[in-house]
């Protein structure tokens, strides 16, 4: 499980303290870079996180919304329904009215 290992060391690894000894200048930058660079990814992956719950709220938002107008819908389809049972069925349009009137398939008598 070689990718195992790889998976599981450190993003940062201290450079070896033998090639800093004479070059205490060198040492102190590569510290500042790396707790420089520590940090961003800590920020990064803070941000990856509220993105993250951003997005999960924004789709638990859209689904609420959805379902929603999936009621509203069921709700007037029943009550259009209930409307047209009161209504009953729609009168035939008067005799010489122009054929678009008429209901699709319904012939003028004449």
């Amino acid at each position: 499980p070689a990718g195992g290992a790889a998976a599981q060391a450190p993003l940062f690894v201290p450079a070896p303290l033998g090639s800093f000894v004479d070059r205490p200048g060198e040492m102190r930058l590569l510290e500042r870079q790396n707790g420089s660079l520590a940090r961003h990814i800590q920020e990064l992956e803070h941000a990856k996180c509220l993105a993250a719950a951003q997005s999960a709220q924004a789709l638990r938002r859209l689904r609420a919304r959805q379902e929603r107008l999936r009621r509203e819908q069921a709700r007037a389809v029943q009550r259009a329904r209930e409307v047209q049972e009161d209504v009953g069925p729609a009168p035939a349009p008067p005799r010489g009215w122009p054929l678009e009137a008429r209901a699709p398939g319904e012939a003028e008598a004449g």
